[in-house]
């Protein structure tokens, strides 16, 4: 974050910069972390933490998860101390603090906080911080806020519809449906193959076995068929290892497959919601246009009805 607010480019430049960052990980982030130095408070760091609430609005703020470093023990300990330095502050204005923009900050994503401890702290307190992010990490709707309010600024600039919004990503699950399934078809073969392929070399080595029988007829011979007993088994079970194997693999495969179906069908969902919720702003809008056109006629006929009492008062 401070290397996009260092930057002196304009606000539209530096949201597809972000833009572009989460489209790379899209499908994987559960949510935005921001590292706060505990010690590191300067002006030029203020500053920063302002121009992250400028960009963001509340709903979005929301969605990020603060960790603070090299926080001191006595703090590490108790969570509600720290908290206190932290939002230390004077009088607010209207829910906002006029000279502690971490204030603002800790107050607009509440209790999702977490402490990265640097020293020798007892075990309690690094299981305390690890299960808080977890919890915090529950849910992968932390993102999709951030990718909504992002694209729907790009949308802005460019006069385009909400359909467009979410074209890029459904490209990408389609296609990584598309090479999901070619995977698992792929696999299918492989195994066909494999299965085949064992099955012929069982059968060769019995044929083997089964010349040399005829060939040798000695004292051993008892001992040497089971041993071919015992070879055969032995085949036996590594094909049915081996089958085993890919039928885990196919079985991964439909799993990936029936996961980015999943993904299209909920981004599909998302751009019908923004169509139908589309129509109906407009559907509003010609509603107002038309009672405003109404208005406007029956001002008109009050306008001419005034006229003519006016016209008969001069006549009397």
């Amino acid at each position: 974050m401070l290397g996009v607010c260092d930057t002196s480019g304009r606000d539209r430049h530096i949201l597809e910069e972000i833009t572009e960052a989460i489209q790379k990980c899209a499908h994987d982030v559960h949510a935005v972390l921001f590292v706060i130095e505990y010690v590191r408070m300067t002006s030029e760091f203020r500053e920063v933490i302002s121009e992250l609430l400028s960009v963001f609005d509340n709903e979005v703020k929301k969605s990020l998860i603060l960790v603070f470093s090299k926080v001191p023990a006595n703090l590490s300990v108790d969570r509600t101390l720290l908290k206190q330095k932290l939002t230390k502050d004077p009088p607010m204005s209207e829910g906002m603090s006029l000279t502690n923009p971490l204030k603002n900050l800790m107050l607009a994503v509440g209790e999702k906080w977490v402490i990265f401890p640097i020293h020798s702290s007892p075990d309690h307190i690094w299981l305390r911080e690890a299960e808080n992010l977890e919890r915090h990490l529950s849910s992968r709707s932390y993102v999709d806020f951030i990718e909504t309010k992002i694209y729907m600024d790009r949308r802005h600039h460019a006069n385009c519809g909400p359909s467009i919004i979410f074209q890029d990503q459904l490209r990408k699950v389609e296609e990584k449906l598309r090479l999901t399934e070619e995977k698992l078809r792929l696999a299918e073969e492989e195994k066909q193959r494999l299965v085949e392929k064992e099955i012929q070399r069982v059968a060769e080595v019995d044929n083997r076995r089964l010349a040399e029988e005829g060939k040798q007829q000695t004292k051993n011979s008892k001992n040497e068929r089971r041993k071919r007993k015992q070879e055969r088994k032995k085949a036996k079970r590594d094909a049915a290892e081996l089958m085993k194997a890919h039928e885990e693999e196919i079985k991964k495969k439909y799993e990936e497959a029936a996961k980015a179906q999943s993904e299209r069908d909920e981004l599909q969902k998302k751009i019908d919601e923004m169509e139908k919720e589309k129509k109906e702003k407009e559907k509003e809008k010609e509603m107002e246009k038309k009672k405003e056109k109404e208005m406007e006629m029956e001002k008109e006929k009050e306008k001419e009805k005034e006229k003519g009492k006016e016209k008969s008062c001069i006549i009397l």
